[in-house]
């Protein structure tokens, strides 16, 4: 994990922030600008796993942070402060379910299911656009046709304590491929133990999953597989605030992080630390490639992501959602109609 200097000694020229930082190579590029910035002194960071963060959000020990996406429809007081989180169009690298050789007959199984899920899911999506509200529930209805499955073939689904939208992600999945019931089973260690002697599959995610790709006799990138099933980038994180406080730092955190996702583009290079992590086989992590599959600036396709993947949330009762993600999902919605990422912008 990339350790930080948050030393600064310039003269304050805005009012004092706490902002909460997840130190994942994810984020090291735009880290890396935050650090270049002359920073005044009333600016402070403080680190954590996602989960931490989160937490420091909705209990005011920060004001502004990237925090997981799901927390939209978990916190009734928090907003999205700006288009601005962490993106991928397809496979991210870093966000996966990590399959043992035991998991053969599941995989024979979820291949047929995917090929089943995805395309009536992009039918809906495609007939009811612009209303990705109106074709998550669409969607759900779909999966209660399915056929059942043995329960000796389901496992244990291993959650990572981190990430509560990649948890959420993988429960999303396993619901549309499987239903709520069986995929309740699942999360049930204990019983999911007693009905099969399968290893758990894992989910795996951030400089963990970067490190463990060797670990696994199969991996399924889950930002291939909503791409798979929606035809969508998927938001892992938003920046969000508390009641949609307009801070001053805005606006410079913003331009931040499209000036690091414009140099990730270009020269990934000038990011690249000292001493190159290694995985678990002890390979240097290709971080260059793995900063060309994500992004900072979300426009109006990764809204509509957004709406369509807590729409689906909240229909399978994912999270902790109520009626006031409603308006927002509207917003949202409404956001997803403009034509450029400065129109978005306008709105915030």
């Amino acid at each position: 994990m990339p350790s930080y200097n948050t030393t600064s000694t310039s003269k304050p020229s805005l009012p004092p922030i706490h902002v909460g930082w997840i130190p994942y190579w994810n984020l090291h590029p735009f880290r890396c600008e935050l650090e270049n910035l002359s920073l005044t002194e009333g600016f402070h960071i403080r680190s954590g796993i996602p989960s931490e963060v989160n937490h420091w959000l909705h209990s005011d020990q920060v004001e502004l942070a990237p925090c997981s996406s799901i927390q939209l429809l978990n916190q009734p007081d928090v907003e999205m402060a700006m288009p601005l989180g962490v993106a991928a169009d397809g496979p991210v690298h870093s966000v996966y379910l990590g399959f043992q050789a035991e998991h053969k007959p599941l995989i024979e199984i979820l291949k047929r299911r995917r090929e089943y899920l995805a395309e009536r899911a992009t039918r809906h999506i495609r007939r009811c656009s612009p209303d990705l509200r109106s074709a998550a529930k669409h969607i759900c209805t779909e999966i209660q046709n399915y056929d059942r499955v043995s329960l000796a073939c389901i496992p244990k689904l291993s959650w990572h304590s981190e990430s509560a939208s990649s948890n959420g992600l993988a429960r999303l999945l396993f619901n549309l491929w499987f239903g709520e019931s069986l995929c309740k089973l699942m999360i049930d260690s204990g019983r999911a133990n007693v009905l099969s002697t399968c290893p758990p599959v894992e989910v795996v995610i951030g400089d963990d999953a970067l490190k463990r790709r060797g670990d696994f006799y199969k991996i399924w990138d889950m930002g291939s597989l909503w791409k798979e099933l929606t035809g969508l980038p998927f938001v892992y994180a938003v920046w969000q605030s508390k009641h949609g406080q307009n801070n001053p730092w805005k606006t410079k955190i913003l331009e931040l992080g499209q000036k690091a996702e414009r140099r990730m583009r270009v020269d990934s290079s000038h990011y690249m630390p000292d001493l190159i992590p290694r995985d678990s086989q002890m390979r240097e992590l290709p971080l260059a490639k793995y900063w060309a599959s994500i992004y900072y600036c979300l426009g109006p396709t990764e809204m509509r992501s957004l709406v369509l993947f807590l729409s689906l949330c909240k229909a399978l009762r994912i999270g902790e959602s109520s009626d006031h993600i409603v308006p927002k999902l509207i917003k949202w919605q409404n956001m997803s109609h403009k034509p450029s990422l400065a129109e978005i912008q306008g709105g915030f």
